[in-house]
């Protein structure tokens, strides 16, 4: 099975099962948010994460920002 093919059996997994819904998707799908309004969280998946690094600056990114994540998507987002 490719990496594609598994990234968007994880994300259908995610909505079906787990209620979440895309609340953001890039022009190329590298990059999907999901948000769960009843759990109040924020799920990125990401297909082109070469090191630890990116993940960090990811999280700061989302950390700083978090007042135009709660005008986005209607909620605070729980870490």
């Amino acid at each position: 099975m490719t990496i594609e093919k598994q990234f968007w059996k994880l994300i259908f997994y995610w909505i079906k099962y787990l209620n979440y819904q895309i609340v953001y998707r890039d022009k190329e799908d590298r990059e999907i948010w999901l948000s769960n309004k009843q759990k109040q969280k924020l799920v990125i998946f990401k297909t082109d994460v070469s090191s630890s690094q990116e993940l960090r600056f990811d999280k700061s990114r989302v950390l700083e920002h978090q007042e135009e994540i709660k005008d986005y998507t209607g909620f605070k987002v729980n870490e």
